[in-house]
């Protein structure tokens, strides 16, 4: 038989190490819980934001009318801007989403440093939707504005409006908030 030959130093100090490796790593901290979900009820408008999305945090709301600001990333700065989401009273003669994209382009036009920058037709489970986007001078910057109209998809008789401002930084920020 073979005598048992002690181990050499260096093995000695590398056993500790990895244990010291194993517990460590069988004890990493879990993932942070993920953020409570935060329900927006317009209890006048019969309608709710069911989970109101990470990167917004809910500043204020009422019965028709819920408002909304960037909620700030880890890390980086909060974006300046502001979601106003709406719903207005019953309309029995009608809403005309496409004249309020009309409207919306003079009302940006008719502003000072004004430009209608397009619009864009989305389809919603409940039927279409359509955004109108500009740009105009405000308070010694440029402000970006895009606003999406659609019918309320329990009561077409009432429309529903999502405003984003926030002010003009780059178009890549533009293209990336839209």
């Amino acid at each position: 038989m073979r005598p048992c030959r002690p181990f050499p130093r260096s093995s000695a100090l590398l056993l500790p190490a990895l244990a010291l490796t194993f517990f460590a790593c069988a004890r990493e901290a879990a993932p942070p819980p993920a953020p409570a979900l935060v329900r927006v009820e317009l209890g006048g408008a019969g309608l709710a934001v069911a989970s109101v999305p990470a990167a917004f945090r809910l500043v204020s709301s009422g019965p028709v009318e819920a408002r909304f600001a960037p909620a700030p990333a880890a890390g980086a700065p909060v974006a300046p801007g502001e979601l106003l989401l709406t719903v207005a009273p019953p309309t029995k003669s009608g809403i005309n989403l496409i004249q309020l994209v009309k409207d919306s382009r003079a009302e940006f036009e008719g502003r000072a440093g004004g430009e209608f920058l397009g619009q864009r037709e989305l389809v919603v489970p409940w039927g279409s939707a359509f955004t109108a986007r500009g740009r105009f001078a405000e308070g010694g910057g440029q402000i970006e504005e895009l606003r999406l109209f659609a019918l309320h998809p329990g009561d077409m008789d009432r429309l529903l409006t999502v405003v984003y401002r926030y002010p003009m930084t780059t178009a890549e920020d533009s293209s990336r908030r839209f």
